[in-house]
């Protein structure tokens, strides 16, 4: 079994306000396969900040729980990054 690769790119940046970006992944199964929108806003939040993030055309085959998983994991790296702790 191969590994499902995928290239991407910026398509707009808003410094400390908004993040979109455009995701091909290559796979043979087609399924698997296609262009996904990666939408992140940082909104302020009291003494923070909120982040909301949309996926969209995510490949079918994608399980949408795991993929909020991921994208979970994906916010605690970086919180602790953010933090200055580097342990995960």
């Amino acid at each position: 079994m191969g590994f499902d690769t995928y290239q991407g790119h910026f398509v707009r940046l808003l410094p400390d306000r908004l993040v979109v970006e455009s995701f091909e992944f290559e796979s043979p199964d087609p399924a698997f396969a296609g262009v996904m929108a990666m939408t992140t806003e940082l909104l302020e939040a009291d003494g923070g900040c909120e982040v909301v993030m949309v996926h969209e055309g995510v490949p079918d085959a994608v399980d949408p729980a795991l993929n909020e998983v991921g994208t979970q994991m994906a916010l605690v790296r970086l919180a602790a990054w953010v933090a200055d702790d580097r342990s995960w």
